[in-house]
C-alpha cells in the first residue's frame, strides 16, 4: 500500500513538474560533463603520484648530483695530484754549544729562549790561566831565538877557525915540501960528493923536513877539529831552529785556547736547554746549552708506496697544527734511501719465520721558503701536515 501511494504521489509530482519550464527542469537534472569532472577529481585525491615523480625527489638528486661532481672536481684538483702525511715534524740541526777548553764560567750573556745572531758572545771562561800559559810560551820562544841566534854565532866562529887551519894547513904543506927538497938535494950532494957539504948539514936538513911534516899534520887534525866544531855549531843551530817551531807552535796553540775562552753562535739561532751560570766549572766536550738554528726543515716519514711520484725539487704545502690558518712553502730536497727502521739502534730480524709484512716508512726532507722566525714559533718536534704536488 506504501508503494502504491508513493508511485501515486510521483506521478502526481511529475503532473505537477510538468507545468514547470523547460529551462528548470533542465537545471535540475545533473550534467554528464559535470559529473565526469567530479570523478577525476575525486580519483585524483585517492590516487597519489609516485615518487619519482615528484619535484622534491628530482630536486634532492640534482643535489646529489651536484655534489658528486663537485666532490669529484675537488678530489682531482686537491687531493689528486698531491701526496700528504700526518706523520711529520718540523727539524732542524740542532748545535750542541760546548766549551773546548776546561774553565771556570765567569759570564753568560744569553738566557733560554733567546734569539742569537753569528758571532754573538754566548759564555766566557776565565782566560786566567790560559793567559799564563801563552805568556809561557812566548818565553820559551824569545829563549829559542836566543840560542839560535848563538848558535849562529858559533857556527860563524868555527867557520872561520877552520878557514884558519885550512890556511895554516897549506903553509905547512909549503914548507914540508921545501923541507923535504932540501934534505934530498943535500943528500944527493952528500953522496955524490962528501967534501962539498958536511953530513951534519944533511942531518939537520932531515931533522928540519921531519919537523915540518909534522907541523903539516897538527894543522891538517887543526883543520879536521875546526871542520869537527863546524858541524857541531850547525847542529845546534838546527836544534834552535826546532825549538823555535815547537815554541811558536806552543804559543800558537796558547793563543787558540784563549780564543776558546770566549764560547760564540757558530750561526744564527735561538738558545734552549741553558744549563750553566756564573761561577759553575764548564767541562771539555760537555753540552752548555743548546742552539736551534734559523734555517730548520720539515721532516715527513712518507709510506713506501707513496714515494713512487716523489722528487727533489717539487712544490710542497704546509701546514703547522700551531697555525692552522697559515700555509707555509717548501719544497722537496731529498728522500733518504732506506726506511727509518733500518737506522735504529737494534734494526728489526725477520729471519724467523715468523713475518708480518708492514708498510715502511721512508725520512723525507723538506725545505721550508717562508718561515719568519719574528712572527712564527717554529722549532724541531712541532707537529706538521705536508702536501707535495707530484703532479
Amino acid at each position: 500500500m506504501e508503494n502504491s501511494d508513493r508511485r501515486t504521489g510521483d506521478h502526481s509530482g511529475d503532473s505537477d513538474d510538468a507545468d514547470t519550464t523547460p529551462d528548470a527542469a533542465t537545471a535540475d537534472q545533473p550534467s554528464p560533463m559535470t559529473e565526469e569532472a567530479e570523478s577525476e577529481n575525486e580519483t585524483g585525491r585517492t590516487a597519489k603520484k609516485p615518487f619519482w615523480r615528484r619535484p622534491v625527489f628530482l630536486i634532492l638528486l640534482l643535489a646529489l648530483l651536484a655534489a658528486i661532481i663537485a666532490g669529484g672536481l675537488y678530489y682531482w684538483i686537491n687531493i689528486a695530484p698531491y701526496e700528504s702525511t700526518d706523520d711529520a715534524f718540523v727539524d732542524a740541526d740542532i748545535i750542541q754549544v760546548t766549551s773546548q777548553i776546561s774553565g771556570q764560567v765567569i759570564k753568560v750573556s744569553v738566557g733560554n729562549n733567546v734569539a742569537v745572531k753569528k758571532g754573538d758572545l754566548l759564555v766566557e771562561i776565565d782566560p786566567a790561566p790560559t793567559r799564563a800559559a801563552l805568556e809561557t810560551a812566548t818565553a820559551q820562544l824569545a829563549q829559542a831565538e836566543a840560542e839560535k841566534q848563538q848558535a849562529e854565532a858559533s857556527v860563524a866562529q868555527a867557520k872561520q877557525q877552520a878557514a884558519e887551519a885550512k890556511a895554516n894547513l897549506d903553509a905547512a904543506n909549503v914548507k914540508a915540501d921545501n923541507a923535504q927538497q932540501n934534505y934530498e938535494r943535500n943528500k944527493r950532494l952528500f953522496e955524490s960528493n962528501s967534501a962539498a957539504i958536511s953530513d951534519m948539514a944533511v942531518d939537520d936538513s932531515q931533522a928540519n923536513a921531519l919537523q915540518v911534516q909534522a907541523q903539516a899534520k897538527a894543522s891538517e887534525q887543526a883543520l879536521a877539529t875546526a871542520s869537527t866544531n863546524v858541524g857541531v855549531a850547525e847542529a845546534k843551530v838546527a836544534a834552535a831552529t826546532a825549538a823555535i817551531k815547537a815554541a811558536k807552535a806552543q804559543v800558537d796553540a796558547n793563543r787558540i785556547q784563549l780564543g776558546y775562552t770566549s764560547i760564540t753562535a757558530s750561526q744564527a739561532g735561538t738558545i734552549v736547554q741553558n744549563n750553566v751560570g756564573v761561577g759553575a766549572f764548564a767541562t771539555k766536550a760537555t753540552p752548555l746549552m743548546a742552539l736551534v738554528p734559523d734555517d730548520i726543515f720539515v721532516t715527513a716519514n712518507f709510506k713506501e708506496t707513496q714515494l713512487d711520484r716523489i722528487r727533489p725539487g717539487q712544490d710542497v704545502d704546509i701546514y703547522v697544527d700551531a697555525y692552522p690558518e697559515t700555509e707555509f712553502k717548501g719544497k722537496v730536497v731529498s728522500v733518504q734511501k732506506g726506511a727509518g727502521q733500518a737506522f735504529q739502534l737494534l734494526p728489526p730480524q725477520n729471519a724467523t719465520g715468523n713475518f708480518v709484512k708492514v708498510v715502511q716508512r721512508v725520512p723525507v726532507r723538506i725545505s721550508m721558503t717562508n718561515p719568519d722566525p719574528d712572527r712564527y714559533v717554529l722549532g724541531p718536534g712541532m707537529s706538521v701536515t705536508p702536501s707535495i704536488r707530484v703532479d
